[in-house]
Protein backbone atom coordinates (compact mmCIF):
# COMPACT_ATOMS: atom_id res chain seq x y z
CA UNK A 1 0.00 0.00 0.00
CA UNK A 2 1.89 3.11 -1.21
CA UNK A 3 1.66 6.16 1.03
CA UNK A 4 3.74 8.90 -0.62
CA UNK A 5 2.24 10.95 -3.46
CA UNK A 6 4.76 9.70 -6.01
CA UNK A 7 3.79 6.10 -5.39
CA UNK A 8 0.09 6.98 -5.41
CA UNK A 9 0.49 8.88 -8.69
CA UNK A 10 2.28 5.91 -10.28
CA UNK A 11 -0.47 3.56 -9.09
CA UNK A 12 -3.17 5.83 -10.52
CA UNK A 13 -1.35 6.29 -13.84
CA UNK A 14 -1.34 2.50 -14.21
CA UNK A 15 -5.14 2.71 -14.48
CA UNK A 16 -5.35 5.70 -16.88
CA UNK A 17 -6.04 3.63 -20.03
CA UNK A 18 -8.76 1.66 -18.23
CA UNK A 19 -10.33 4.89 -16.89
CA UNK A 20 -10.35 6.47 -20.36
CA UNK A 21 -12.00 3.36 -21.79
CA UNK A 22 -14.74 3.44 -19.16
CA UNK A 23 -15.39 7.19 -19.50
CA UNK A 24 -15.27 7.42 -23.31
CA UNK A 25 -18.95 6.52 -23.86
CA UNK A 26 -20.01 8.97 -21.14
CA UNK A 27 -18.39 12.15 -22.48
CA UNK A 28 -19.13 14.32 -25.50
CA UNK A 29 -15.64 14.65 -26.98
CA UNK A 30 -11.97 13.84 -26.52
CA UNK A 31 -11.21 17.23 -24.92
CA UNK A 32 -13.82 16.66 -22.21
CA UNK A 33 -12.39 13.19 -21.62
CA UNK A 34 -8.92 14.69 -21.14
CA UNK A 35 -10.32 17.30 -18.73
CA UNK A 36 -12.17 14.74 -16.63
CA UNK A 37 -9.19 12.39 -16.42
CA UNK A 38 -6.95 15.31 -15.47
CA UNK A 39 -9.37 16.40 -12.72
CA UNK A 40 -9.49 12.83 -11.40
CA UNK A 41 -5.71 12.72 -11.10
CA UNK A 42 -5.62 16.16 -9.47
CA UNK A 43 -8.22 14.94 -6.96
CA UNK A 44 -6.08 11.85 -6.37
CA UNK A 45 -3.07 13.98 -5.49
CA UNK A 46 -5.06 16.43 -3.36
CA UNK A 47 -7.12 13.79 -1.54
CA UNK A 48 -4.81 10.79 -1.49
CA UNK A 49 -6.80 7.61 -0.86
CA UNK A 50 -5.78 5.74 2.28
CA UNK A 51 -6.19 2.35 0.71
CA UNK A 52 -5.36 1.54 -2.90
CA UNK A 53 -6.71 -2.01 -2.82
CA UNK A 54 -9.64 -0.84 -4.94
CA UNK A 55 -7.93 1.93 -6.94
CA UNK A 56 -10.18 1.46 -9.97
CA UNK A 57 -13.32 1.77 -7.88
CA UNK A 58 -12.00 4.94 -6.26
CA UNK A 59 -10.99 6.44 -9.62
CA UNK A 60 -14.36 5.59 -11.15
CA UNK A 61 -16.29 7.15 -8.26
CA UNK A 62 -14.23 10.36 -8.48
CA UNK A 63 -14.66 10.46 -12.28
CA UNK A 64 -18.44 9.97 -12.07
CA UNK A 65 -18.68 12.72 -9.45
CA UNK A 66 -16.69 15.03 -11.72
CA UNK A 67 -18.96 14.26 -14.69
CA UNK A 68 -22.04 14.90 -12.55
CA UNK A 69 -20.70 18.27 -11.41
CA UNK A 70 -19.86 19.25 -14.99
CA UNK A 71 -23.36 18.33 -16.18
CA UNK A 72 -24.99 20.32 -13.37
CA UNK A 73 -22.84 23.37 -14.14
CA UNK A 74 -23.68 23.08 -17.85
CA UNK A 75 -27.43 22.89 -17.10
CA UNK A 76 -27.22 25.97 -14.89
CA UNK A 77 -25.33 27.88 -17.60
CA UNK A 78 -27.90 26.85 -20.22
CA UNK A 79 -30.77 27.89 -17.96
CA UNK A 80 -29.15 31.27 -17.32
CA UNK A 81 -28.49 31.72 -21.04
CA UNK A 82 -32.12 30.87 -21.81
CA UNK A 83 -33.34 33.43 -19.27
CA UNK A 84 -31.05 36.12 -20.65
CA UNK A 85 -31.99 35.42 -24.25
CA UNK A 86 -35.74 34.95 -23.71
CA UNK A 87 -37.71 37.76 -25.35
CA UNK A 88 -39.47 40.09 -22.98
CA UNK A 89 -42.85 41.30 -24.07
CA UNK A 90 -45.18 43.60 -22.24
CA UNK A 91 -48.29 41.87 -20.91
CA UNK A 92 -51.66 43.08 -22.17
CA UNK A 93 -53.14 45.92 -20.10
CA UNK A 94 -56.08 43.83 -18.87
CA UNK A 95 -53.79 41.15 -17.45
CA UNK A 96 -53.13 43.34 -14.39
CA UNK A 97 -56.86 43.43 -13.67
CA UNK A 98 -57.06 39.66 -14.05
CA UNK A 99 -54.09 39.19 -11.72
CA UNK A 100 -55.56 41.42 -9.03
CA UNK A 101 -58.88 39.56 -9.25
CA UNK A 102 -57.19 36.17 -8.97
CA UNK A 103 -54.95 37.44 -6.13
CA UNK A 104 -58.03 38.55 -4.19
CA UNK A 105 -59.65 35.18 -4.88
CA UNK A 106 -56.60 33.28 -3.57
CA UNK A 107 -56.29 35.59 -0.52
CA UNK A 108 -59.92 34.93 0.33
CA UNK A 109 -59.43 31.16 -0.03
CA UNK A 110 -56.31 31.18 2.18
CA UNK A 111 -58.20 33.23 4.76
CA UNK A 112 -60.83 30.49 5.01
CA UNK A 113 -58.31 27.76 5.86
CA UNK A 114 -57.82 26.38 9.39
CA UNK A 115 -55.18 27.88 11.62
CA UNK A 116 -51.86 26.10 11.05
CA UNK A 117 -52.34 25.95 7.27
CA UNK A 118 -53.58 29.54 6.94
CA UNK A 119 -50.47 31.03 8.60
CA UNK A 120 -48.02 28.91 6.63
CA UNK A 121 -49.63 29.51 3.22
CA UNK A 122 -50.22 33.20 3.95
CA UNK A 123 -46.55 33.81 4.75
CA UNK A 124 -45.24 31.54 2.01
CA UNK A 125 -47.46 32.48 -0.94
CA UNK A 126 -48.84 35.92 -0.18
CA UNK A 127 -45.73 37.38 1.46
CA UNK A 128 -43.16 35.37 -0.52
CA UNK A 129 -41.36 33.97 2.54
CA UNK A 130 -39.37 30.73 2.14
CA UNK A 131 -40.62 27.73 4.10
CA UNK A 132 -37.41 27.74 6.14
CA UNK A 133 -38.05 31.33 7.18
CA UNK A 134 -41.72 30.57 7.81
CA UNK A 135 -40.59 27.84 10.23
CA UNK A 136 -38.35 30.35 12.01
CA UNK A 137 -41.08 33.00 12.14
CA UNK A 138 -43.70 30.60 13.51
CA UNK A 139 -41.21 28.83 15.78
CA UNK A 140 -42.03 25.43 14.28
CA UNK A 141 -39.74 22.67 13.03
CA UNK A 142 -39.04 22.97 9.27
CA UNK A 143 -40.43 19.48 8.60
CA UNK A 144 -43.70 20.45 10.29
CA UNK A 145 -43.97 23.58 8.16
CA UNK A 146 -43.29 21.61 4.98
CA UNK A 147 -46.04 19.12 5.95
CA UNK A 148 -48.45 21.93 6.78
CA UNK A 149 -47.67 23.60 3.44
CA UNK A 150 -48.33 20.35 1.55
CA UNK A 151 -51.58 19.66 3.40
CA UNK A 152 -52.55 23.31 3.16
CA UNK A 153 -52.14 23.25 -0.64
CA UNK A 154 -54.57 20.34 -0.81
CA UNK A 155 -57.07 22.18 1.39
CA UNK A 156 -56.54 25.37 -0.62
CA UNK A 157 -57.29 23.51 -3.84
CA UNK A 158 -60.57 22.23 -2.35
CA UNK A 159 -61.43 25.70 -1.01
CA UNK A 160 -60.72 27.37 -4.37
CA UNK A 161 -62.92 24.85 -6.15
CA UNK A 162 -65.75 25.43 -3.64
CA UNK A 163 -65.45 29.22 -4.00
CA UNK A 164 -65.40 28.96 -7.79
CA UNK A 165 -68.55 26.83 -7.83
CA UNK A 166 -70.49 28.72 -5.21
Amino acid sequence: MPQDQGAVAQEMLRHEKWLRGVLQPLVRDHAQLDDVVQQVFVATLVHTPRNLDNARGWLLRVALNELGMRRRRRRVRERKRHILIAPVSAPPADIDVMRSDSDAFVRRAIGELRSPYREVLDLHYLHDVSLRHVADALDRPPATVRSQAARGRGLLRTTLEALALG
